[in-house]
């Protein structure tokens, strides 16, 4: 049987869901503005595992499916930290930085 690879997404990519069968690896193209977190589900069996991500550039990577046969990756959306200085306000409206 041929490597198979759907997948699904809400508006604005805050959900993904990528069903594969029969594949060893998998590579996502993806605007990186949002950080992801991912399980990984086994149909066949209940079975969850986290999903390791490996970033590389616009791309995510995964080198290893954890099953044989069926699997679903399921991501969310993540915020990403920000970084660098924190802008306050008094209440008169005057902004500062931590």
């Amino acid at each position: 049987m041929a490597d198979r690879c759907i997948a699904a997404a809400t508006k604005g990519r805050r959900i993904i869901v990528v069903y594969l069968k029969d594949m060893s690896s998998l590579c996502i193209s993806l605007d990186m503005m949002q950080g992801y977190e991912a399980i990984w589900f086994d149909p066949s069996s209940g079975e969850m595992l986290e999903a390791e991500i490996k970033a590389d550039g616009r791309y995510l990577k995964w080198d290893e499916i954890p099953w044989d046969g069926e699997a679903v990756l399921l991501m969310t959306s993540v915020p990403k930290k920000s970084v660098g200085a924190t802008l306050i306000s008094d209440h008169f409206g005057r902004g500062g930085f931590l």
